[in-house]
Order: structure tokens, then C-alpha cells, then sequence
């Protein structure tokens, strides 16, 4: 049993991982405007949203035979 994605998976994960980056930064966004005492939520939305950016362009880059 092949535990690979195949290339339809893979864009609709892609996709996913990519509007939750966005989803991400603008949480991290409004947490930002509240001041300090939220640095800690801003820094983990935006670690996450780099994150959730690395995989999805690695997903798109397996898509188009790169990686």
C-alpha cells in the first residue's frame, strides 16, 4: 500500500496549507495590534504560517517533478 500522495492530494493539501498561512498571518496581524503581552500568539502564528508556506511549496514543487 502506497502511503504517497497522489498529484490531486497533493494540490488540494497544498491549498489547504496555504489559506491556513493566511489565516495565520492575519491573526497574527490583529493579535499585533492589541500590543504587547501578544508577541507570544504573533510569533506562533507566524512560525506557523512559514511553516504551513515550507510544506506547501515543497507539496507544489513534488507536483511538478522538482523535488
Amino acid at each position: 500500500m502506497s502511503r504517497l500522495l497522489d498529484a490531486k492530494e497533493r494540490d488540494r493539501f497544498a491549498t489547504w496549507l496555504e489559506q491556513e498561512a493566511e489565516s495565520d498571518r492575519a491573526i497574527a496581524e490583529q493579535a499585533g495590534k492589541f500590543g504587547t503581552g501578544m508577541d507570544v500568539i504573533v510569533k506562533r502564528n507566524l512560525v506557523r504560517a512559514a511553516a504551513c508556506l515550507l510544506i506547501a511549496n515543497d507539496l507544489r514543487c513534488i507536483e511538478d517533478g522538482v523535488l
